[in-house]
């Protein structure tokens, strides 16, 4: 599955992850057209500025 998005809540003791992030995730998780998803933290990769969409996408196909 390739999703991305960005981060819009945060739990209280989540650190390493700040509302704005640009993440992706390596699960196969259902939803990713939805609107909103709540995924487990440690299913979720940062995004560095400088790697656009489509790269960052393409690189989890391997």
């Amino acid at each position: 599955m390739e999703a991305m998005g960005v981060v819009i809540g945060v739990g209280p003791e989540l650190t390493g992850r700040q509302v704005g992030d640009v993440v992706t995730y390596g699960r196969a998780l259902i939803g990713a057209y939805d609107e909103q998803q709540i995924i487990p933290a440690e299913s979720v990769v940062s995004v560095p500025s400088y790697i656009g969409p489509n790269v960052a996408d393409s690189k989890k196909k391997g």
